[in-house]
């Protein structure tokens, strides 16, 4: 097994029944037992106890701790060889420890989520998993043992995995969104594990006044998440971090100089956003290029306004930020507030700053770095003002509450003696660990463990803005939006990073191309449209031709009927006329006929009757219908040759 897995497990067997009881006694006895369970019950020597905890947990304790636990636990513990003295697990407890474990395993709900999801590499995907929540374990080790100013170095030998790709961070950050209350719970054990491990390591146990009795200052990264700039998923879960220290009875605060950050970033954000806007622009067509929160925000918010301005966003938000101070009870600390001065002291922590986080060398860089300088000066002006330093860690009230790691590793790096920042997760650990969770809490814990992804796109939100901007004053067909978007920004044909172009010149690149684009679109349909007309246009020739040479055919058999209408009159005829002429065969026929008895006389005159008239009649009837253009039978055929 794993340094990963015998974490993870130990996570599972002390907190298995909800149980966070902070008592290092307590705890001890469930390390013991852990032991045993990794080591399938083999009895083992107290020296054999203490080199499996420290081999596997990197943890250090003393024969008398070990002995101690051993002695006061002796229903759960018991002696299988006297010489040398070796304990292990009574069966019955082992049996009932392992059937726990094994119920709720890690690993059933990594594997459940991969099947769901049809992973196409289980065993990959499930190490991908495995790898980051040990990262956030050993992370959140390093975090409290600073917080608690341990500075022990036990801990260095615990690797630390920190690189994931994009396509990896999906897949953890759909773990964490997993519906799973006993997967979440699972999670915040090995992040409190992480505490557990500081604890046992301080001489001294936390209570519960020093946990709530805190002052928080909210840095602009959580008050954009409390918002919703950052989504609503991270709104809800931040209201329900801010909601639970109210709980508790910390006090939430923001600096004056955070309120003008914030403040100033929105205007700038929405500057930016302004500055090409068009209202016919696409929030889905956005989304599948950049996943920039703020233009979200504003593309939801403007699909329910009529009046579309800078001004009415600014408002708007900066009114959602009232709201969130009123109803959660957050005040602005307006003293104690450190201005910027451009002095060597300043300009090192600013400069220092700037190359920590690797932010490139621009302007934005430039006034974040400064802001995150206030901040920090301003917090230890805070602390010096209530006589809040020069105290033991846990007896210190005011902190910083932010999400930037980098600033939080900065203050790590700068050797700075107590911690300054706190991260939302480390913090609700402490707090669910001795003030009490429910199922909510640790969902809300979860989603700060969420990863966030690298823009895969070569252009920035707002360069995308600027460029679906020009095609939206083209078009306001979404499909069409989507296709021109595509060919600009993921085949990138118009070169726009590399001509360094400046924002109309985008927008009139972007313009002339989707024009060209549409115009030798309609070029194309017209000339499609015209070759259709022609083809139809010979179609429908040929099509005339061939019905009216059928046509000609069908009524050509009129004409052949005709010649027999002509004979059968002209034997019509020849019973009355011609009697004396030779050539009248009839006259022959008659003559024969009127020889025989009278029966058979007026049989045959009567069936010779009958066939001459039957064949005028026939035949006259048959030319009538194909050479006479007002009979209902000759209208019907020219009528369906037409058509067909």
């Amino acid at each position: 097994m794993n340094k990963e897995e015998e974490i993870f497990r130990l996570a599972a067997v002390l907190y298995k029944d909800g149980n966070y009881e902070v008592s290092k006694e307590n705890t001890l006895k469930k390390i013991v037992k852990a032991i045993f369970l990794e080591n399938d019950n083999i009895s083992k020597t107290i020296s054999e106890i203490i080199s499996a905890i420290f081999e596997n947990y990197t943890l250090n304790f003393s024969e008398d701790e070990i002995e101690l636990v051993i002695e006061k636990n002796s229903k759960i513990f018991q002696i299988t060889k006297p010489q040398p003295i070796k304990y292990n697990l009574i069966e019955k407890d082992y049996v009932k420890l392992k059937n726990k474990i094994e119920k709720n395993d890690l690993n059933f709900y990594i594997n459940k989520y991969l099947k769901d999801i049809k992973s196409k590499n289980l065993e990959e995907d499930k190490n991908k998993i495995l790898h980051f929540l040990y990262n956030i374990f050993t992370k959140n080790l390093e975090n409290y043992n600073f917080f608690m100013h341990l500075n022990n170095d036990i801990f260095s030998n615990l690797s630390k995995i920190t690189d994931f790709e994009n396509g990896d961070i999906d897949l953890i950050n759909g773990f964490f969104r997993y519906e799973s209350a006993e997967k979440d719970k699972l999670i915040f054990d090995i992040v409190s594990l992480s505490l557990e491990y500081c604890l046992l390591a301080s001489p001294k146990e936390l209570n519960k006044r020093q946990i709530s009795n805190k002052i928080f200052f909210l840095d602009s990264n959580v008050i954009y998440r409390a918002i919703g700039l950052n989504g609503e998923e991270r709104k809800n879960l931040t209201l329900q971090f801010i909601k639970r220290c109210n709980d508790y009875g910390i006090v939430l605060k923001i600096l004056n100089i955070t309120e003008s950050e914030f403040k100033d970033s929105v205007k700038y954000r929405i500057n930016r956003i302004f500055h090409v806007d068009n209202i016919n622009t696409s929030k889905k067509v956005f989304k599948k290029y950049s996943s920039d929160e703020i233009y979200l925000y504003y593309y939801d918010w403007k699909e329910k306004r009529i009046n579309i301005s800078s001004r009415e966003f600014e408002n708007f938000i900066f009114a959602e930020y009232e709201k969130l101070k009123k109803e959660n009870k957050i005040t602005v600390e307006y003293k104690n507030n450190i201005d910027y001065i451009d002095n060597n002291e300043m300009r090192s922590i600013k400069d220092d700053i700037l190359a920590f986080k690797n932010t490139p060398i621009s302007s934005n860089g430039e006034i974040i770095a400064k802001y995150d300088t206030q901040m920090i000066l301003s917090l230890l002006e805070v602390r010096k003002k209530s006589n809040d330093i020069n105290k033991k860690i846990l007896n210190i009230n005011n902190f910083l509450i932010s999400t930037d790691q980098q600033l939080k590793d900065w203050t790590f790096q700068k050797g700075y003696e107590q911690a300054i920042i706190l991260l939302p997760s480390e913090w609700m650990t402490i707090m669910f660990r001795f003030l009490g969770r429910t199922n909510d809490d640790y969902k809300s814990f979860v989603s700060f463990l969420n990863l966030k992804n690298k823009e895969e796109s070569t252009y920035s939100p707002e360069m995308i803005h600027i460029i679906l901007a020009g095609i939206s004053e083209m078009t306001q067909d979404i499909n069409r939006q989507e296709f021109y978007a595509e060919q600009i920004i993921e085949h990138d044909i118009l070169e726009i990073m590399q001509n360094k172009d400046t924002k109309d010149e985008i927008i009139d690149k972007v313009r002339n191309y989707v024009k060209i684009n549409m115009d030798n679109e309609l070029k194309d349909m017209t000339q499609k449209k015209n070759k259709v007309e022609k083809d139809y246009e010979e179609t429908k020739e040929k099509n005339k031709e061939l019905s009216d040479k059928l046509f000609s055919a069908w009524k050509r058999n009129g004409y052949y009927m005709l010649l027999l209408l002509i004979i059968g009159v002209f034997l019509f005829m020849a019973h009355f006329f011609w009697q004396e002429s030779n050539w009248n065969l009839y006259r022959k026929i008659s003559n024969y006929i009127l020889g025989l008895n009278e029966a058979s006389r007026n049989f045959f005159f009567a069936l010779d009757y009958a066939i001459t008239i039957g064949i005028i009649i026939t035949s006259s009837t048959y030319c009538y219908n194909r050479l006479f253009p007002k009979s209902k039978m000759y209208l019907k055929k020219l009528n369906e040759f037409k058509n067909n």
